[in-house]
């Protein structure tokens, strides 16, 4: 299937990617739009908006999460229920 190929790349790129599985029903999850979700920890990422280009120049890559130039501010929920934001 054209996930494990995409997994590859996203290997090569320096990526730990692994396909998302469902909790409460068997295999992976499905996206509304019948796609699968891969996630990919990439550690530390030193330049995220060349990192959002080139996965989303990967054929068969739909979206990506890192959400570059979207927002000037961002929310953080903390463990104790208080909110800490940071503005760029």
């Amino acid at each position: 299937m054209a996930y494990s190929v995409i997994m590859k790349r996203i290997e090569e790129m320096g990526g730990k990617p692994v396909l998302r599985m469902a909790q409460k029903k068997a295999g992976p999850v499905v996206s509304d739009n019948s796609n699968f979700i891969v996630d990919a920890d990439f550690g530390l990422i030193e330049d995220p908006s060349s990192l959002n280009t080139k996965l989303q120049m990967l054929p068969g890559v739909v979206e990506v999460g890192l959400f570059c130039g979207m927002a000037i501010k961002a929310f953080f929920g903390q463990e104790d229920g208080s909110v800490t934001t940071r503005t760029l």
